[in-house]
C-alpha cells in the first residue's frame, strides 16, 4: 500500500505546524497565560517532531 505522504513531508509539516502554533498567540493578540500554553504546546510539538523517525533525505 502506498503511504499517503513521504517522510520529508510528514517532517515538513510537523515543524510547520510547530511554528504556526507558537506564531498564532502573538499574531492574534492573546493573552499572556494563552501565549504561555501555546509556547508549551508548539515546544512540546517540536520535540516529539525531533524524536520521531523521519528522514530528511528522501
Amino acid at each position: 500500500m502506498k503511504k499517503p505522504i513521504t517522510p520529508l513531508a510528514h517532517g515538513v509539516i510537523d515543524y510547520t505546524t510547530s511554528a504556526a502554533v507558537a506564531a498564532a498567540p502573538l499574531a492574534l493578540g492573546f493573552p499572556a497565560p494563552a501565549r504561555r500554553l501555546f509556547g508549551t504546546l508548539a515546544g512540546t510539538y517540536t520535540a516529539v517532531a525531533a524524536l520521531t523517525d523521519w528522514s530528511g533525505d528522501r
